[in-house]
């Protein structure tokens, strides 16, 4: 008879005899000398120890558990198990039942550890796996004044209110070091496409990984930002032109700590997953670059330089013509569908955007601007084939009054976090932005595609915003945006009488609270 045979049925007789088997100094001895010979780990020995420690019917967990650890490493058979079993008075498993995790040595599950942590968060010890449930909440009040042509007749188009901007429960997490997954659903809107995002990311390297599923196509610094990091309530008007969520698949990665990155994906072409899509089975290209040359430079008066270029590219058709640009107040003042002015739109070959962005950050003061365009190609009406360009260029600034930093990582802007929250020793962070914009639809566009007072072709808007954050995740916002069209637009039109109130410029005050988790 081997040692190790030897050894092992020592150990069984005493496990057949004492009900305090590890904490007897012998057993104890007998025990290491089995993890001496390989017939024991070290995590299998605290864990035969931590069962007698339990307390109640711990001998007979003990002796289950090395019985079952050794059966399993082939040193006891199955006629041995069911022996000491039979010696011991356990009736053998019923069929098939199923040995509990504790028996079976296997690791079922792992200890979840709660914190609030980039919102309500769940992780493993070992942080291999981890759950957040986030949500944002922004309730707005909006008050507009126009100069409404004709004047004098009395009508007031009503548009002042209180609005529920967006209301949106997110998770986020990690399946493995490997796996990470996104879910954000709106409820803000009722009959409305609410599913927003909702992907898998394979984290293969730091240059290279892979996302799938629908997400945001990879365009622009304010479009990539997320809604609670902005300095604005909104986005400017170029934001209607970019690609926005989209089915599809893209490679990302990014060098030197984020100071290089890249972003480069398919997608359908026709925005969310239940979208009506067109006749054409290619799909869009989309891509972004974007770096920060003076990262590492350690001279902080250039190292918060940002650069950033996007473009997609799709061949399209009469159901992808389709465009609607509004004010930061919500009023649309330029839109293109498949029924053009005089005619209507039979083909189009192409769409492409590109958009360049620049930013420079230094402590609590940032400067940035973006420059994007939407060009369709070769439109085909029953008399016509033109091509149509649309273009918004806009420059903003923003400065942390309280000396809280400005942040943008792998071109996205980052959330201000308040040096001394409401309640906590201080009373938040304030900062003030200003940003202006322009938007022109071209000749061609306006000439052919758009009704005079349904649409303006030259637009600019000017913005003031105050921002107060209470603390990380509470903020107020007050901003006021005067926008100027180069023609008057159709503010109100009266169903009733026929009754219809033009003007060329849109005065907006827009007050908002925000919570974010």
């Amino acid at each position: 008879m081997s040692v190790k045979k030897l050894l092992v049925l020592m150990g069984v007789v005493l496990l057949l005899g004492a009900n305090a088997f590890a904490r007897d100094a012998g057993n104890n001895t007998l025990l290491d000398m089995l993890q001496s010979k390989g017939l024991l780990t070290a995590e299998e020995l605290q864990t035969i120890r931590n069962a007698d420690s339990s307390g109640l019917n711990s001998g007979s967990n003990t002796r289950d558990i090395v019985v079952e650890i050794l059966h399993k490493k082939g040193v006891l058979s199955d006629q041995e198990v069911a022996q000491i079993r039979r010696n011991a008075g356990v009736p053998p498993n019923a069929p098939g039942e199923v040995p509990s995790p504790a028996l079976t040595n296997k690791d079922t599950g792992k200890e979840l550890v709660g914190s609030l942590d980039n919102g309500f968060c769940l992780k493993t010890r070992d942080e291999t796996a981890e759950f957040h449930l986030k949500g944002l909440l922004q309730a707005d009040y909006k008050a507009y004044d126009y100069d409404l042509e004709p004047v004098g007749i009395g009508t007031d188009p009503g548009t002042d209110k209180f609005d529920i901007r967006r209301a949106r429960l997110i998770t986020t997490g990690k399946l493995s070091p490997f796996f990470n997954f996104r879910l954000s659903y709106e409820f803000q809107g009722a009959g409305s496409r609410r599913l927003l995002d909702a992907y898998v990311d394979a984290r293969i390297h730091d240059a290279f990984s892979l996302r799938l599923g629908q997400f945001k196509e990879p365009f622009g610094l304010e479009a990539l930002s997320s809604d609670s990091n902005l300095f604005f309530t909104e986005r400017s008007m170029g934001f209607d032109l970019n690609p926005n969520r989209d089915v599809g698949v893209m490679a990302f990665g990014d060098f030197y700590s984020g100071a290089v990155y890249y972003r480069a994906g398919l997608f359908n072409g026709d925005g969310l997953d239940d979208a009506s899509g067109g006749n054409v089975d290619e799909p869009e290209v989309c891509a972004r670059i974007g770096l920060s040359p003076f990262a590492f430079t350690e001279i902080p008066l250039i190292e918060g330089i940002h650069l950033g270029a996007s473009g997609s590219y799709i061949r399209t058709d009469l159901n992808n013509v389709r465009l609607g640009v509004s004010t930061a107040g919500g009023t649309e003042f330029f839109s293109v569908s498949s029924h053009a002015k005089f005619n209507i739109i039979r083909n189009c070959d192409t769409r492409i955007r590109h958009g360049a962005d620049a930013a420079w950050t230094y402590g609590p003061v940032a400067l940035f601007g973006e420059y994007i365009q939407a060009q369709y190609n070769d439109i085909k009406t029953s008399a016509l084939t033109f091509d149509a360009e649309m273009t918004d260029i806009y420059g903003a600034a923003a400065w942390m009054i309280t000396g809280e930093p400005i942040r943008i990582s792998r071109g996205m802007f980052q959330p201000i976090i308040p040096e001394k929250s409401l309640g906590e020793g201080g009373f938040g962070a304030l900062g003030i932005a200003f940003r202006y914009d322009t938007f022109d639809a071209g000749d061609k566009v306006y000439d052919t595609l758009v009704y005079m007072g349904d649409s303006v072709r030259e637009v600019e808007s000017m913005t003031l915003g105050l921002n107060w954050y209470l603390n990380q995740y509470a903020r107020l916002s007050l901003e006021a945006t005067r926008t100027s069209f180069d023609k008057p637009l159709l503010i109100y039109r009266d169903s009733a009488t026929g009754t219809s109130l033009y003007s060329d410029k849109e005065d907006t005050i827009i007050s908002r609270f925000q919570l974010g988790f």
